[in-house]
């Protein structure tokens, strides 16, 4: 079910091999940032149109997290 919100986002639910998102978890919590933005970024490298103010992470700040961009 894909469920939009007001900002012209859609929620996405897949199902991927379990080997890939422990990697994408682990490369999301060395950089800092959330499986969004580690997604979105390589949507983005692979020529997808991603703006760059969606690869912010938009969680609020906490003490010991990197930056992301």
């Amino acid at each position: 079910m894909e469920v939009s919100d007001e900002a012209g986002e859609s929620m996405l639910n897949m199902k991927v091999p379990t080997a890939l998102r422990d990697e994408l978890k682990k490369q999301a919590a060395e950089q800092g940032v959330t499986l969004r933005v580690i997604v979105l970024r390589a949507l983005k490298a692979a020529g997808f149109t991603v703006n760059d103010n969606e690869l912010a992470d938009r969680r609020p700040e906490r003490s010991g997290r990197k930056k992301s961009a």
